[in-house]
C-alpha cells in the first residue's frame, strides 16, 4: 500500500516493509520517519487523522503537518531524543487539511542497526478531547480564581489537619495577614486568640471548619472574636461547608467569612441609644405624670374654693355657661341659696364657727343634689345649684330637700337655715338673666322670712 518515499536502500526498503506489514491495519495512527524528519512510511489510521492521503505525507517531513507554533520545541525535542539515544514523548498539535486542530500525544522509538540509529516510529494517540477538557476546566478554574478573588467575603479551604491550604484576596486583607503566613496555618494555632461574644476563649477545636472536618455537618453564621495583627480587636461571622470526594469522604472543609465589626459597633450604638431613648422617655413619662398631677392640682387650685372644696364662683359660673350652649331643650335651672344671718354666726361664735357651718353646708348640700347636678359656692354665705335635665317643680323639690338637711341637721357647731331663690330656663334664657331670677327670688325669701324655697311659681310661706 504505501510506497518507499526517498530511501532505496535495501535496509530502509526492509524497515519499510517491516512498517507495512505490521502496523498498516492498526487502528492507532503511526508513521515511519528517516532521522531527520522525512517521513518514509504511514499506516491508514494516521492518514485518517490528518485526512490526507499517503502520497502527500510520504516523501514529506512529518513536522510539515505541525502547528506552525510547535513546530520549534518538538523538533528541538525530538533532536535531542535522537542525539542522546533516547525515546520522544511530548504532545502537539496537527493541522488537519480542512484546517482544523487536532490535539495528539506522540511517541517515539528508534530504530538501530549495529547500535547506530536509522529512524524512528512514531505513534499518536488523539488527546483532542483531553485537550478540550483540560482547556475547559482551566478556563474554568480562571473563572472560579476570578470570582474568588473579585469576593469581599474572605475564604479559606482547611485540610483534613485543620491547616489552610487555598486562601483569597479578602481574607488576607480580613484576618490582616500575607499568603505565607495563612498557608499551612491550622485553627488550633494559639496566634489566632479567638474568643466568643462573651469574652470567653473560642478554642480551635470548636471553629466552624474543625467542627465541619468531623461532623460534616455545615455551619452558619458563627462569630468570632480574633485579634488583628494592629491590635484590634475584630470580629467576623463565619459558615463553614465540607468538600467531599467520588466516594463521599471528606476531604476538606471551605470556611468562608465577613468582617462585621463595624456592624457590631453600630448595633452597639443603636443598642446603646435605644437604652438610652428609653431612660428618656421613662424620665419624659415621669415628667408627664407629675406634669399631669401639677395641672390637676392647679385646676383643683384653680376651680375649687379652698374651705367647702365645692366650685368656685368661677368654675360654677364656667359650668353654667357650657350647660346653657349645649342643651338645646333649656330643661336646666339654677337653685341661689344663701345661709340665714350668717355674720351673726361670725359675730357670736367666731369665723372658726362660721368656716365650719360654711363645710357642713357643702356637705349636706352635694349629698343632696342628684346626679349631675353641680353645686358652687358662689360668694360668702351664697351657694349656686345647677342642675339639668329637670322641670321648674324638680328644682324646687331639690332646693325644699337642700332646705330641710339644714334646717334638721344637727352635726354642725350652731343650728342654722338658708333661704333659696329657684329659676328654671326657657329658650331665651341666658346664664346672666337666669342667675338674676333666682337672685330675685332669693330676696323675696328673705323678705318672706327666711328658711323658704322662693320660684316664680310659689309663694313665700
Amino acid at each position: 500500500m504505501n510506497q518507499v518515499a526517498n530511501s532505496k536502500t535495501e535496509t530502509f526498503a526492509k524497515i519499510i516493509l517491516d512498517f507495512e506489514r505490521r502496523v498498516n491495519r492498526l487502528p492507532v495512527p503511526m508513521f515511519l520517519s528517516t532521522l531527520d524528519g522525512n517521513c518514509l512510511a504511514v499506516n491508514q489510521a494516521y492518514c485518517d487523522l490528518l485526512d490526507q492521503p499517503p502520497e502527500k505525507i510520504c516523501g514529506f517531513e512529518w513536522i510539515n503537518n505541525l502547528h506552525p507554533d510547535d513546530k520549534p520545541t518538538v523538533m528541538a525535542c525530538v533532536n535531542s531524543a535522537i542525539e542522546h539515544t533516547e525515546e520522544y514523548h511530548g504532545e502537539h498539535r496537527y493541522i488537519r487539511r480542512d484546517g482544523t486542530c487536532v490535539h495528539v500525544k506522540l511517541d517515539t522509538v528508534l530504530i538501530s542497526e549495529d547500535n547506530k540509529p536509522l529512524a524512528h516510529i512514531a505513534t499518536i494517540v488523539n488527546i483532542t478531547a483531553d485537550a478540550q477538557l483540560r482547556t475547559r476546566i482551566n478556563e474554568n478554574e480562571a473563572i472560579l480564581t476570578a470570582m474568588t478573588n473579585a469576593m469581599q467575603e474572605g475564604i479559606v479551604v482547611q485540610n483534613t489537619q485543620g491547616e489552610i491550604i487555598v486562601c483569597n484576596p479578602a481574607a488576607k486583607r480580613i484576618l490582616g495577614l500575607t499568603t505565607g503566613q495563612l498557608m499551612g496555618r491550622t485553627s488550633i494555632d494559639p496566634r489566632w486568640r479567638s474568643i466568643h461574644e462573651d469574652g470567653s476563649d473560642f478554642p480551635g477545636e470548636e471553629h466552624p471548619a474543625m467542627i465541619t472536618l468531623r461532623t460534616g455537618e455545615p455551619l452558619t453564621n458563627v462569630v468570632m472574636g480574633i485579634h488583628h495583627p494592629s491590635g484590634e480587636l475584630r470580629w467576623i461571622s463565619i459558615n463553614s461547608i465540607p468538600i467531599r470526594d467520588d466516594e463521599h469522604t471528606i476531604t476538606a472543609a471551605v470556611a468562608t467569612f465577613v468582617d462585621i465589626t463595624d456592624q457590631r459597633n453600630y448595633m452597639h450604638l443603636i443598642d446603646q441609644q435605644f437604652i438610652e431613648l428609653n431612660e428618656a422617655q421613662l424620665e419624659l413619662e415621669m415628667q408627664r405624670e407629675e406634669l399631669e398631677v401639677l395641672n390637676s392640682k392647679l385646676k383643683f387650685q384653680a376651680e375649687t374654693d379652698g374651705l367647702t372644696l365645692l366650685f368656685n364662683r368661677r368654675a360654677i359660673s364656667e359650668r353654667l355657661d357650657s350647660i346653657c350652649h349645649q342643651v338645646t331643650s333649656k330643661s336646666y335651672g339654677v337653685i341661689l341659696f344663701d345661709i340665714d344671718h350668717f355674720k351673726s354666726v361670725n359675730d357670736n361664735h367666731g369665723h372658726d364657727v362660721g368656716d365650719q357651718v360654711l363645710q357642713l353646708v357643702a356637705s349636706l348640700a352635694s349629698d343632696a343634689i342628684p346626679a349631675g347636678a353641680a353645686v358652687g359656692r358662689f360668694g360668702g354665705e351664697e351657694f349656686l345649684v345647677i342642675a339639668t335635665d329637670v322641670t321648674l317643680i324638680d328644682l324646687i323639690d331639690i332646693a325644699e330637700q337642700i332646705r330641710s338637711a339644714f334646717a334638721n341637721s344637727v352635726d354642725g357647731p350652731v343650728p342654722f337655715t338658708a333661704s333659696f331663690g329657684v329659676a328654671h330656663a326657657t329658650s331665651t334664657t341666658e346664664p346672666k338673666d337666669l342667675i338674676k331670677i333666682a337672685d330675685e327670688n332669693l330676696y323675696r325669701a328673705k323678705q318672706a322670712g327666711r328658711n323658704q324655697v322662693i320660684s316664680n311659681l310659689s309663694k313665700a310661706s
